[in-house]
Parts: structure tokens; sequence; C-alpha cells
């Protein structure tokens, strides 16, 4: 299981504000999600998405990549906490065993 981000650097946890953290992690993924999103249409790149001719790898300079997964590890906590505990433990129970199946037919 990974460690959630108030316990990681990627997104502070400031007890001082007034904003909730669910607040905190949108502002968060707002903020990187621009930057990347700036960064391919200034440069004519591609946007993600699932058409057949997306882009494999988007390619970024490591300050955006960077960017980029701040944004997938803070939607993951947010994720994580707009989901009730009943529904948080029956995900990743059944994301353990899909992995696990996984493993067992590869």
């Amino acid at each position: 299981m990974k460690t959630p981000l108030y316990l990681c650097k990627a997104v502070p946890f400031e007890m001082s504000t007034t904003q909730s953290r669910i607040a905190q992690l949108a502002a968060h993924i707002a903020h990187h999600t621009q930057r990347v999103d700036e960064h391919l249409s200034k440069n004519n790149l591609p946007h993600p998405s699932f058409n057949a001719d997306s882009p494999a790898d988007l390619e970024l300079p490591s300050e955006l990549e960077e960017s980029r997964n701040a944004v997938l590890e803070a939607t993951q906590e947010l994720n994580d906490l707009l989901q009730t505990p009943r529904d948080l433990i029956f995900n990743h129970h059944v994301s353990m065993e899909q992995k696990d199946e996984a493993r067992l037919t590869n």
C-alpha cells in the first residue's frame, strides 16, 4: 500500500490553513495540471487521450515530469479521501485480488 500523501513531501499538509485537505489537494492538482497543459500547448504537442494516435509517452522535461507525478499522487489521495471507508477497503481489496490473478496467469 502506498504511503498517504499527507506523510509525503509532494503535497505538504498545512495545519495553519483554513482550507480543507481535499481543497488543498484540488488546488495542487489544478496547479500542476495547468503546468503540464501549458507546456504541451506551447510546444504544439499532443495532449493525453485514449485515442489510438495518442502519444505513448509525454516526453516531458524533468520539472514537468515532477508535476505529472504530483498530479497522479494527489489524485490518488483525493480519490481515497472522497470514498467511504468501506468503499476504500473494498476497492483496494479488489485491486489486490486483480493483481494476484494477473500474476498467476502470467
